[in-house]
Formats: structure tokens, sequence, C-alpha cells
């Protein structure tokens, strides 16, 4: 028996090694999730304002966005504005320079009708006009008569 009981002293001493082993590592591995997690606070602890800033920066960055979309639409409207009052003060411009052009050419036309007609009368004789009664005579007149 004395060997049985060795053996069983064996085992026991085995076993509260392995208990001594396992006791170890569950308390080393306790320490490293306390210390992990002590790191893990101070990095949130350090980060987290810095989170917070990257947050409020994309924040302003929206609202910058959305105000230039709105001065370029706002530019946009007065690009187009301008450029239709361009176009109507053009039209404008154009149509009052046709007006005295329009009656120099009234007075043009007036003046080449008068030219025409003063023609046609000293064609016709004008007042040297032969005496009543007797008929005129043109010259390359008989072109007419068939």
């Amino acid at each position: 028996m004395d060997t049985g009981v060795a053996l069983l002293g064996l085992i026991a001493l085995g076993s509260l090694a392995q208990l001594a082993f396992i006791a170890g590592l569950g308390l080393s591995g306790w320490r490293l999730f306390k210390r992990f997690q002590g790191i893990q606070r101070g990095v949130s602890r350090e980060l987290r304002p810095v989170i917070d800033n990257v947050n409020e920066v994309a924040r302003n960055m929206a609202t910058v966005s959305e105000v230039a979309a709105l001065q370029v639409q706002r530019l946009q409207e007065a690009v187009a504005t301008g450029r239709d009052r361009v176009d109507e003060a053009r039209r404008e411009v154009a149509r009052s320079l046709r007006r005295p052009f329009r009656s120099v050419g009234a007075v043009s036309a007036l003046w080449r009708s008068a030219r025409r007609g003063l023609n046609v009368y000293r064609t016709l004789g004008s007042l040297e006009a032969p005496v009543k009664g007797r008929g005129r005579r043109y010259r390359d007149d008989e072109h007419l008569f068939i």
C-alpha cells in the first residue's frame, strides 16, 4: 500500500500543481484584462475629444456645403437675370436705333421719289412743252406700237 499511497500523493501533488498553474494563469489573464481595460479607458478619454471634434467638423462641413450650394444657386439665378436684362437692353437699343433709321429711310425715299418725279417731268418736256394740240414725240417709243 505504500506504493499506492505514494502514487496517490503524487497524483494529488500534480493536481495541486495544475491548480496553482491554472490559478496563476487566471490571475495573469485577469491582470491583463484590467490592463487592457485601463488602456481602453485612456484611449477613449483621449480620443473622445478628437472624435467629437471630427464630428463637429463634419457637421460644419455639411453646413458649409449647404450654404455653398445655396450661394451657387443664387449666383446662377443672378447670372440668368443679368443675362435676360442684357438681352432686353440690347433689343431695346436695337429698336431705338431702328426708329431714326426708319425716318431717314422715309426721307431718303421721299427724296428719291422727288428726284424721280423731276426726271420724269424733264423727260416729258417740262415747262418747255410743245404747243397745245400737238402730240409729244418721245425718243425710242416706236417699240410701244405693234
